[in-house]
């Protein structure tokens, strides 16, 4: 089974909704996590760097990329284990290609 990792800057929420910088992909990224995580054949995890600081510590790569860049570098998203974007979220394309799945793209 695929595993995506995203690791979130700071936020209220998995979708961001109370922070003063609401954003749609926010949005877009925990439908996406649902629908994911409920068809059953990849998961997807998200860490935001308020509610979840332990996994930002125990990831090196992430770690080490907001040592170098600051956390302007999230979110930074890992498949399996391996940095395949940073700095924004995946598209719902993107998300399809990296899992193998057909997402609605709507």
């Amino acid at each position: 089974m695929k595993k995506i990792d995203i690791y979130e800057e700071a936020m209220c929420c998995s979708t961001g909704v109370s922070s003063p910088s609401t954003r749609k992909e926010l949005i877009r990224t925990t439908l996406i996590e649902r629908q994911v995580n409920a068809h059953g054949k990849a998961k997807i995890y998200r860490h935001n760097l308020a509610q979840d600081p332990e996994a930002f510590v125990t990831s090196k790569l992430v770690t080490q990329m907001i040592q170098d860049h600051g956390v302007a570098v999230l979110p930074v998203t890992l498949l399996d284990g391996t940095m395949i974007k940073s700095g924004q979220y995946p598209s719902i394309e993107e998300f399809s290609d990296y899992l193998s799945l057909d997402l609605p793209m709507s």
